[in-house]
């Protein structure tokens, strides 16, 4: 039988690139020779102006929430929305780079494809306020002992001012779990306190509840799955494992001492994965014996999937 942890979809950044690198080549050109009286402007990188769109990201932000620490935390890949007038010059200069790659340049002259750059850059020009770039921005808003992680959009013009800005998920966590979550999120090493390099199980781990994260946005259930897995995250370090027998035991033993903290455990029994119909396990189960005084018990214990509580129920055994 095999554990559903085994099998772990990773998780698919929610921005994806679709940018084509020769329409920063054009948009650089019409700015160049729109700054009338300038005979040269320096070619600014699209990294470049990704920065600048980020910093105008972070000051919007900075000043819609001035009684919240506001954190910095990522960026997603720009996606370049672009008129179809500049998918033709796309095409074009993608043609041109290719003559000059192969060092055909008496061919590129005789191609004809310069002069078609020539005569659809007007068009190009003029579509030019229809071109957006949007991005993802993630980031933390601290007040007292809380914060609240952001993932939101931002869209651009032409002109890197902002058209829209679109509040996607958030959820709260403890200000004590910063950095298991910044762990969570960029996916570092958490097993341990040494400074390694995460492991292929660790990413499997995160990858598994980051699926499940997804499956939750805008979902009220989304706030305390998030805190369970920075707690988990927070066991799996003490324990130095991401097993989920040994977690589901540690994680049994806390639910048992809260019953009775004068306890004494016999046995933890097995943990059994739970199926559907379709052998996807659902779910886990554990029954643990244990004694109290001159009485003894066994709790059963049922998890979901993701090792959140699902059912616990206590008999009392004959002694």
């Amino acid at each position: 039988m095999q554990n559903k942890f085994d099998f772990f979809f990773k998780r698919q950044s929610i921005v994806q690139l679709h940018s084509i690198r020769f329409f920063i080549v054009i948009v650089t050109f019409f700015t160049i020779i729109s700054s009338c009286g300038i005979r040269y402007n320096p070619v600014e990188t699209f990294e470049g102006q990704d920065k600048k769109r980020h910093e105008k990201a972070e000051a919007y932000l900075k000043s819609k929430y001035p009684d919240k620490e506001y954190s910095s935390l990522a960026f997603g890949t720009t996606i370049v929305y672009k008129p179809p007038s500049f998918n033709t010059l796309d095409s074009l200069y993608a043609v041109k780079k290719e003559y000059i790659d192969n060092d055909e340049l008496r061919e590129l002259k005789t191609s004809g494809v310069e002069e078609m750059i020539e005569a659809y850059r007007p068009k190009a020009q003029e579509d030019l306020d229809q071109v957006e770039y949007e991005f993802e921005h993630i980031y933390y808003l601290a007040k007292n002992d809380s914060i609240e992680v952001n993932h939101d959009f931002f869209v651009f013009n032409y002109k890197d001012s902002i058209i829209t800005y679109t509040p996607f998920y958030n959820y709260s966590i403890p200000s004590n779990k910063k950095e298991v979550h910044n762990s969570y999120l960029f996916e570092f090493h958490f097993t341990t306190d040494r400074d390694l390099y995460i492991s292929q199980r660790e990413k499997d781990f995160l990858s598994y509840f980051k699926a499940r994260e997804e499956e939750l946005i805008r979902e009220p259930e989304l706030d305390s799955f998030i805190n369970h897995t920075l707690k988990l995250m927070t066991l799996a370090n003490r324990i130095n494992s991401i097993d989920f027998k040994l977690l589901s035991q540690h994680i049994s033993l806390k639910f048992i001492k809260n019953i009775s903290n004068d306890a004494i455990i016999e046995s933890f029994g097995t943990l059994i994965a739970l199926e559907d119909s379709n052998n996807n396990v659902i779910g886990y189960e554990r029954t643990i014996k244990w004694s109290e005084k001159d009485k003894i018990y066994e709790t059963t214990i049922t998890f979901n999937q993701y090792l959140e509580l699902d059912n616990m129920k206590t008999i009392t055994k004959e002694s």
